[in-house]
């Protein structure tokens, strides 16, 4: 995490952040290199989400606009 200037990878931003910086969202990178997060993913910041990709598993979500998952 010192040297931030060497770019590895590129991937899409879509269900890894919030389209609004404003919007609260978290992640967690696990030792085999699978991202967690958990954000908003729909522009209206209406769609919360804990998703997971990355890594060598397939990608993960929770149910569509079910809030009740998250309670």
């Amino acid at each position: 995490a010192g040297n931030m200037s060497r770019v590895l990878e590129r991937v899409n931003g879509v269900a890894r952040c919030p389209y609004d910086p404003r919007h609260n969202s978290t992640a967690v990178v696990t030792e085999s290199g699978e991202l967690y997060a958990a954000t908003v993913i729909d522009f209206s910041g209406r769609d919360p989400v804990i998703y997971r990709s990355l890594g060598g598993m397939p990608p993960l979500r929770t149910a569509q606009y079910n809030s009740k998952w998250l309670n």
